[in-house]
């Protein structure tokens, strides 16, 4: 799938179940986070 998704509150519980479903289901994901340093997920 090529479309983009954007997630706000990615580094949260909720967030990173989000990004995880996302990801496996093909999509891209622009994850947003207060600090440019935050971890999120291995994948983006």
């Amino acid at each position: 799938m090529n479309q983009t998704v954007a997630v706000t509150g990615a580094t949260g519980f909720i967030g990173k179940y989000i990004i995880d479903n996302l990801l496996a289901r093909g999509f891209h994901v622009r994850a947003l986070t207060r600090t440019a340093r935050a971890h999120v997920n291995d994948n983006l």
